[in-house]
């Protein structure tokens, strides 16, 4: 697991900064973010690798793979990405595929201001739209915010924002992963570099994975009847802080804290399927179980 600290993000109303000329893929560069497939849970790591030349021009070479736990075949899961290509011009980052570039978003669009996100084929209809810019600080470092708002929704999403350096807290580098290919990599965890350490807060930790021992870790932590249909019992032999409910892409479908973590939940709304019950014990350990809805 990684051990870096995680400083909290402070608004603040200065002008003063540390911040560098490359503001994309400085040295160091690293991102990670939620990944959810059938069955599957984890995150994608993403890393600044080199330079490039593309057409002439300068661009960055990222390298990004998958990796988590299968609950079907009860195994952790790896997956390599072909090498993303970036580049940025001002406060513009775009990035390559099928021998073009497409805007990924623009720091220097004031509010008002709009671009086409596209490519794949999936986005050539789709607009994004400024709505507020501003700044905060990260490591004494100030960083440049855009809230956008998609036109029309990008999937779930109407809005999201876009962070200096690290991108989109929604959208990955490449959007169309956003959208259900080889999983859904989604929701910004964690982003590193030589200067700075930002969290979102998303999980407690950058490269968590639900793997065997996570996942059969607390023997007190029960949910039963398994397979069920309108109820299931939540029982804990231990204290417990929360326990949450999630269906295998990952959205949540229940959560208790504290006394309601053990407890009977209503069930007869969730669709048939397979979910994955976690809970959170008061020593900071964790433990998941998997539940069937006939």
């Amino acid at each position: 697991m990684i051990s870096t600290r995680w400083w909290l993000v402070l608004p603040i109303l200065v002008s003063c900064t540390k911040a560098g000329a490359q503001t994309w893929c400085p040295t160091g560069a690293e991102w990670w973010y939620e990944h959810q497939n059938f069955g599957q849970a984890g995150y994608v790591h993403a890393a600044y690798v080199g330079d490039t030349l593309v057409d002439g021009e300068p661009a960055q070479r990222l390298e990004a793979y998958a990796t988590g736990y299968d609950f079907w075949i009860d195994m952790p899961y790896y997956m390599q990405y072909p090498s993303v290509i970036t580049r940025q011009v001002g406060g513009q980052v775009s990035y390559r595929h099928n021998e073009a570039w497409y805007t990924l978003f623009d720091l220097d669009a004031p509010p008002g201001a709009q671009w086409p996100l596209a490519g794949l084929g999936l986005f050539d209809d789709r607009t994004m739209a400024v709505l507020d810019t501003g700044h905060f600080v990260v490591d004494g470092i100030m960083l440049r915010w855009s809230e956008v708002e998609f036109i029309p929704p990008f999937g779930s999403w109407a809005t999201d924002t876009i962070v200096e350096r690290a991108g989109y807290k929604n959208v990955f580098i490449e959007p169309w992963r956003s959208l259900m290919l080889e999983g859904i990599v989604q929701g910004l965890r964690c982003y590193a570099d030589d200067g700075i350490a930002y969290s979102t807060g998303l999980t407690a930790t950058c490269d968590l994975i639900l793997s065997t021992e996570e996942f059969s870790a607390h023997g007190s932590f029960h949910v039963h009847p398994n397979p069920g249909s309108d109820y299931l019992w939540v029982k804990c032999g231990s204290p417990v802080r929360t326990a949450e409910a999630r269906d295998l892409l990952g959205r949540s479908v229940w959560s208790g804290r504290g006394p309601q973590a053990a407890s009977q939940v209503d069930t007869s709304s969730w669709p048939p399927g397979c979910y994955l019950v976690a809970a959170e014990f008061g020593n900071g350990t964790r433990a998941v179980r998997k539940w069937i809805k006939q």
